[in-house]
């Protein structure tokens, strides 16, 4: 997180803050929501397990079984 700060509940109940210079992986199942009047700042590096992967002349990666498909987020 570069600045301001956000509060992040997950799905199973577990909650919690992130500030400056915090790096997190927060898996599906949650919410969040800025906290206080600073802008918040983060870089989200969502989907990027398939970043930059060869893709066949078909649209399909090497050795996925479904078309690629952009991310919805």
């Amino acid at each position: 997180m570069q600045s301001g700060r956000m509060h992040i509940r997950m799905d199973d109940g577990q909650e919690g803050d992130i500030g400056p210079g915090d790096i997190v992986m927060i898996p599906p199942g949650h919410d969040a929501w800025v906290i206080g009047g600073e802008t918040c700042v983060f870089l989200d590096l969502g989907g990027m397990e398939h970043y930059a992967e060869r893709v066949e002349e078909t649209g399909r990666r090497q050795g996925a079984s479904q078309p690629s498909q952009p991310s919805p987020h």
